[in-house]
């Protein structure tokens, strides 16, 4: 079975996709800028240290590997230019696939970073498959929004009364496998959960498997990045932030898709489900 370079291997989808892989049967290699901190997680995966800004470190990452998962740097704007000459290179490297993560929605934005990275996949002539998720369900629960959770019992977001069909980052790791063991060859899957909830009902489903009174408080673009900005996150990363919020706003990551099903061949996980799963993560 062919080996697979995992890019983006720290974070939340890069973690779940090793380990499915990883039970499928496939070889894989770890790229990261900071590979001990994989090998201290995953000490049976084979790491490289690895920065889409400095082009040294390509040829160890495409070293005996033969498809290539592609993560982008999450909510970086300048990913495009970073990614541009990485995708060029696994060209000259013979790689004989790539599965890029992008987002729901990002077709239909011609200018977005990711959607640039997308033309960028299909120009290098070698075989893909495009996944775009929507958010992803682990944003609660292991991400950005977790510490409001159980520092605040809150849900604090420039979201107002918009609807996400958001996706759990374990079905998108069966994506990502299904993309690799099977004879898709140049396709594009829109990913999303089986509902579409707005951020009330995702603090009630919170709210019921911890006991708390969990609650969403809408709040300005202005205050969001602000927050962002004072807990941490760099500022151009927190005005992208802010911009796709935007999008859950106007009502466009609230549409469901069948692509999971018809992929994966099975339902996507529900947001109550996932949150029982979670619960230990909002203690």
């Amino acid at each position: 079975m062919k080996n697979i370079l995992i890019t983006g291997a720290r974070g939340q989808l890069g973690s779940a996709a090793m380990k499915i892989l990883r039970a499928k049967g496939f070889k894989i290699k770890a790229a990261s800028r900071k590979p001990r901190e994989i090998s201290s997680a995953h000490a049976e995966i084979p790491t490289v240290f690895f920065d889409y800004e400095d082009p040294s470190t390509y040829e160890a990452a495409f070293s005996n590997v033969h498809s290539l998962l592609l993560i982008a740097p999450p909510l970086d704007p300048e990913a495009p230019e970073k990614l541009k000459p990485f995708i060029i290179q696994a060209k000259h490297q013979n790689i004989s696939r790539i599965v890029f993560i992008s987002t729901l929605g990002a077709d239909k934005e011609k200018l977005s970073p990711l959607r640039r990275i997308e033309e960028y996949v299909v120009d290098s002539g070698i075989t893909y498959v495009i996944l775009r998720p929507n958010f992803f369900m682990d944003n609660f629960s292991s991400g950005f929004i977790a510490p409001m959770v159980r520092e605040k019992n809150g849900i604090f977001l420039a979201a107002n009364g918009g609807k996400t069909s958001f996706i759990a980052a374990a079905d998108i790791a069966k994506a990502i496998s299904v993309a690799f063991m099977e004879n898709i060859n140049c396709r594009a899957f829109n990913l999303s959960g089986p509902e579409s909830l707005d951020h009330s009902a995702v603090a009630r489903m919170i709210s019921e498997v911890t006991g708390k009174n969990v609650l969403f408080y809408p709040i300005s673009e202005k205050e969001m990045i602000q927050d962002m900005v004072e807990k941490g996150m760099p500022e151009h990363a927190a005005q992208y932030l802010s911009d796709l919020y935007q999008s859950v706003r106007s009502g466009k990551m609230a549409p469901l898709h069948d692509d999971f099903n018809l992929l994966v061949r099975e339902r996507p996980t529900h947001f109550s489900a996932f949150a029982r799963k979670q619960v230990s993560m909002w203690q």
